[in-house]
């Protein structure tokens, strides 16, 4: 099995490279980071023998650049896993086409890959924010309605209709 896991280098990315590798052993994982403010390449360096061995291979880059997406897409992947995202609440304020331009248009370049080359399964990561605030005894799951409460929730919250729209639409 081969997959394509964005956002490796963070924590999250970071550990879920380090289980798949430990617990699935017919697996090859595409790493691709692009190492900005919260991703650091050598939380992936500590995994034996993993980096950039015939098991795991790190692409620095970003799934904001097509060109690239396309090419890794091409490699005959078995699944796509996106962690990729520009997470700070702040900085999203500032810079709201950072958010775009990763969050949304990124994870339209991993569809738009996954449509021309098929992988198995896509799954895309997502964050609570998108149902906005929610008191203790207020649960909610995937069908709750969207209430993004700032510009970071709000391009998640595109992001995760995109791919709604990619699966209704075939």
């Amino acid at each position: 099995m081969k997959l394509l896991i964005t956002g490796t280098a963070g924590f999250i990315g970071s550990n879920l490279v380090r289980y798949l590798l430990s617990t699935v052993g017919d697996l090859s994982i595409i790493s691709l980071d692009s190492l900005e403010y919260a991703g650091h390449k050598i939380t992936l360096e500590d995994i034996p023998g993993s980096i950039d061995s015939n098991r795991h291979r790190f692409v620095h880059g970003s799934n904001g650049d097509p060109d690239l997406v396309e090419s890794l897409a091409t490699e005959g992947l078995d699944g796509i896993i996106n962690l990729a995202a520009h997470t700070h609440v702040d900085r999203a304020a500032y810079h709201p086409e950072l958010f775009i331009r990763n969050n949304v248009e990124g994870v339209l370049n991993l569809l738009r890959a996954a449509e021309k080359h098929p992988v198995g399964r896509f799954l895309q990561v997502s964050t609570d924010e998108v149902y906005g605030a929610t008191g203790p005894d207020q649960p909610c799951d995937e069908n709750a309605p969207l209430r993004p409460g700032n510009y970071y929730a709000s391009s998640k919250a595109a992001a995760d209709l995109y791919i709604s729209a990619a699966l209704n639409c075939g």
